[in-house]
């Protein structure tokens, strides 16, 4: 039992300095550590994050569908890595506050504009001559649009979302760099375990 006196008090006061250490260590380095943190880095590289846009010229085109009180808006798509368009088409109306927040809309197949009234579409105000009836009126960029006649004063802007393709890609590797945060936690803490035992001179 003596002996076990003897060991014990070294390794208690070990370990009372590796805590400190380490907390220390939380406290003052928080930012650090989230900066090399490899999960952090993982799910907040901008590199790993891709998006669906609109093309450079979309070639817009919108019908109004009576039934659904709403202006079907058909538009180019491409996406930042991969190469070609697609045709797109959803009603703008209904999906602006979700496209304004950068989610992707409810898409509808485009030969749905078939048979329904095209909506001109102009590149100024209306005149005071139609400027009770429905007009588009498109940026000079092609990205942006907005209506007369009843739809309110809204800016609306074609979709940017991501893709959730990204998404997946970090939840695959995020495994591996939870593993690799894991042995750099255990690095750090072996450290402040060697250095407080260097400064208390070893079991005596």
């Amino acid at each position: 039992m003596a002996g076990m006196n003897i060991f014990f008090p070294p390794l208690c006061k070990l370990g009372a300095r590796a805590w400190v250490g380490m907390a220390l260590l939380g406290l003052t380095g928080c930012q650090s550590v989230k900066d090399y943190s490899l999960t952090h880095r993982l799910w907040t590289s901008a590199e790993m994050r891709v998006f669906y846009e609109p093309a450079a010229d979309p070639r817009l085109e919108f019908f109004y569908d009576r039934t659904q009180g709403d202006v079907l808006t058909v538009y180019d798509e491409t996406h930042e890595t991969r190469n070609g368009r697609r045709r797109r088409a959803y009603f703008a109306n209904r999906n602006r506050i979700g496209v304004e927040a950068g989610r992707k809309p409810r898409f509808v197949n485009p030969e749905r504009s078939r048979g329904l009234p095209a909506i001109l579409a102009e590149s100024a105000p209306a005149s005071s001559s139609h400027a009770s009836t429905l007009h588009v009126f498109v940026a000079t960029n092609g990205q942006h649009f907005t209506f007369s006649g009843g739809f309110g004063d809204h800016d609306y802007q074609l979709p940017v979302y991501p893709d959730h393709a990204g998404v997946v890609s970090r939840v695959l590797f995020s495994p591996f760099a939870i593993a690799g945060d894991v042995v750099m936690v255990g690095v750090v803490a072996g450290v402040v375990v060697a250095y407080s035992y260097a400064q208390g001179g070893g079991c005596r």
